[in-house]
C-alpha cells in the first residue's frame, strides 16, 4: 500500500457551476499499471452560499472521468462544515493525478472551501 497527501487553501465556490476546489492529487505510487485500485479520501472545511441547501462532491480522473458516484452533502445556507468524502478508482487504468470538485445546490451566493485535505491510497 502507498500513500499520498495533499492540502489546499481557500476558494470560491461558484454559485450552480461545478468548480474545482483541489486538483493534481497525485495517484499513490504513481501512475503504475500494477496499482489495481486507489482510494480517494478526505475532508473539506466549507461555509455554504447564502440559499445553498447541499452541495455535490464529485472526484475526477486528471483526464476528466469520473470515479465513482456523486456524493451529497445536506447543510445549512451560510453553515460552516466538514465534509467528508471517499471515492474508490478501481478501474485498474494508471492515471496521473484526481481532483474534487463541488456544486453548490439551490444557493444564491458563491460558498468559500477554507481548507481541503485529500489523501490517496493505492492498493496492487
Amino acid at each position: 500500500m502507498k500513500a499520498a497527501t495533499i492540502r489546499a487553501a481557500a476558494v470560491t465556490v461558484s454559485l450552480a457551476a461545478e468548480t474545482t476546489v483541489l486538483s493534481g492529487i497525485p495517484a499513490a505510487g504513481g501512475n503504475s499499471s500494477a496499482q489495481i485500485s486507489q482510494t480517494i479520501t478526505g475532508v473539506i472545511n466549507m461555509i455554504a452560499g447564502t440559499g445553498t441547501t447541499a452541495v455535490v462532491v464529485k472526484c475526477k480522473t486528471s483526464g476528466g472521468t469520473q470515479v465513482g458516484i456523486s456524493e451529497t452533502d445536506t447543510l445549512a445556507a451560510g453553515a460552516s462544515e466538514n465534509i467528508p468524502f471517499a471515492f474508490v478508482d478501481q478501474t485498474g487504468v494508471p492515471t496521473a493525478s484526481y481532483q474534487i470538485t463541488i456544486t453548490q445546490t439551490g444557493g444564491t451566493a458563491n460558498g468559500t472551501v477554507n481548507d481541503i485535505t485529500a489523501y490517496c491510497i493505492g492498493e496492487g
